[in-house]
Parts: structure tokens; sequence; C-alpha cells
């Protein structure tokens, strides 16, 4: 399978829009493949509720998914990275 045939799998769900960007230019510089998909849903404030539901996702190849998510542990210095 070629990797543009790959299936994009979620790794992380931002607290906003500039996190997102923030996230996938520091994979993206690591020399992951990066999709921000969601990011326009926060614009909709009023038409639909906050959260979870539309919060930014980072998307990458499923085969990088691993990598991608350690190295967001590294950057973000997520508390429970060292516990996975």
């Amino acid at each position: 399978m070629d990797k543009e045939d790959e299936r994009l799998v979620e790794i992380y769900r931002a607290a906003s829009v500039p996190e997102a960007h923030a996230i996938r230019l520091a994979l993206e510089e690591a020399g992951f493949e990066v999709d921000v998909q969601g990011e326009l849903l926060q614009g909709g404030a009023g038409e639909l509720p906050m959260g979870w539901s539309t919060s930014p996702r980072i998307m990458v190849p499923e085969s990088q998914a691993e990598e991608a998510r350690e190295r967001i542990d590294r950057v973000t210095l997520r508390p429970n990275a060292a516990e996975r």
C-alpha cells in the first residue's frame, strides 16, 4: 500500500486550533505526514456545542501513529507519557 493510500488515524485532539497547528508543525519538522481535521468546527460556536466533538484532530498515516504519539508526549510534556 502506498503512503498516499494509507488510512489516516487520529492520534490527538487539540484544545484549540493554535495548539493543533503547533503540534502539526512539531510533527512535520520530525518528518511525519500530518493532517489537521475539524479545525473549522470551532468557528461554528453558537451553532455547534463546543467541546470534544468540535476539537481539531491530529491525523497521521496508521504506520506512523505510535511514533507520532510518542513525539507528541515529548513535545507537550503530557503527565502520563511515561506510564504508556
